[in-house]
């Protein structure tokens, strides 16, 4: 995966309050270990004074102690406590982790004169800070390459990312090309759908439309990971 951009600066207060909440937590952790050593508990004893010096001057002073608690609360609120509600509903950042199944619909006719209509499965993976989108056809694949998550509102997202197509396709062109998809995602009841449009830097370029719902059935490294 890679970092994927966000229209707000909520990611800049996270980490304010990680780097706090680290503060808090390596001097909550520091005055019980010193508290347990003054105290005669045999075994913990023991413990303290082989803990204790690290922290004090030690491989783990103070400042390297807060770094590796920093490391610890990043790293699992990136990979997991970012999806749970309380913290969509304060970050206002939707999980779009799953597999998205619906049609693609071009602009490029067929030879009756009909627009094409293929079958998309769009796959995403994601983190707190990093994401990545594979699109699934018959004929093709591709893979995004910058992402960005555009936040319109309370459950109105714009996912947006660009993205280079490797095409098996004989019928328009035989060489890989780029692309850009802008979908916006919708909740209704249940259901969660991503739905926009898309175009290529093909020649003669190609466009249209993009429907697709979560398929619910399926669940992503990511999701399972939970």
């Amino acid at each position: 995966m890679s970092n994927y951009g966000l229209s707000t600066r909520i990611r800049a207060k996270v980490i304010f309050y990680t780097v706090l909440l680290s503060i808090v937590l390596t001097y909550i952790l520091n005055v019980t270990l010193l508290s347990l050593s003054l105290m005669n508990l045999g075994i913990v004893d023991q413990l303290v004074k082989m803990i204790m010096p690290l922290f004090n001057g030690g491989v783990l002073s103070n400042s390297v102690s807060v770094g590796l608690i920093y490391g610890a609360l990043s790293k699992v609120f990136n990979d997991y406590l970012w999806k749970f509600s309380l913290f969509k509903r304060l970050t206002n950042v939707c999980d779009l982790n799953g597999t998205w199944k619906g049609e693609l619909e071009s602009n490029f006719k067929d030879k009756f004169g009909n627009p094409v209509k293929v079958d998309m499965t769009l796959v995403i993976k994601q983190s707190w800070t990093e994401m990545t989108c594979k699109c699934y056809f018959p004929k093709s694949s591709s893979k995004s390459d910058l992402v960005w998550l555009k936040n319109e509102g309370k459950d109105n997202f714009s996912l947006q990312f660009s993205y280079s197509n490797q095409t098996r396709e004989k019928e328009i062109n035989t060489q890989p090309y780029n692309g850009f998809n802008i979908l916006d995602y919708e909740k209704k009841d249940d259901l969660e759908y991503l739905n926009g449009i898309y175009f290529t830097d093909r020649y003669p370029q190609t466009r249209g439309n993009i429907t697709l719902t979560k398929d619910k059935t399926v669940k992503s490294d990511a999701e399972e990971s939970v």
